[in-house]
């Protein structure tokens, strides 16, 4: 089902209703729109004018650990990499940053590092493979070349000695 639009009469109407002290259930058994919908205009800013409008502000909190960057979670691993033992929890406190999350990071560093590693050791099969052949290749060009050298005549054989007679 799509989303139902009501008159603003209607909408307005059930609002007085609610501020009267009808419930929003009572009102959604005897309309039969959904309790969501009615809390929603309850609650929208237009119905409550005698309110003034919050104040923005930035959030109290720093944003979750999930969307910090990798430079930014390899910083912080860095950090209590190289914090004594006895003080990691402080470093923690101060990062905003949770024993849990910091589990989390280790591990997908070692995945990282494990797939690189990997990564690394298949390249390095392939250019040893690359390098043999080349050397193959080598060797075939070298043999080439003395073997046109063997069964090529040379110039000054080609050419019949001129005779010096009478």
């Amino acid at each position: 089902m799509g989303a139902r639009n009501y008159h603003s009469s209607v909408r307005d109407a059930l609002v007085e209703r609610m501020r009267g002290g009808e419930t929003p259930t009572a009102l959604h058994w005897d309309t039969g729109i959904p309790i969501q919908t009615l809390c929603r205009w309850r609650q929208a800013p237009s119905t409550l004018k005698l309110m003034p409008p919050k104040p923005t502000r930035p959030p109290a909190t720093p944003r979750s650990t999930r969307q910090w960057s990798v430079g930014e979670k390899l910083r912080v691993l860095m950090v209590v990499g190289q914090t004594p033992e006895g003080q990691v929890g402080e470093v923690l406190r101060r990062e905003g940053v949770h024993d849990a999350d910091l589990a989390l990071w280790r591990t997908e560093l070692h995945e990282v590092l494990a797939a690189q590693a990997q990564a690394t050791r298949e390249l390095s099969s392939q250019l040893a493979a690359a390098q043999k052949e080349l050397q193959e290749v080598k060797a075939l060009l070298e043999l080439k070349k003395k073997v046109d050298a063997m069964f090529t005549p040379r110039a000054e054989a080609a050419v019949p000695p001129k005779s010096s007679g009478k």
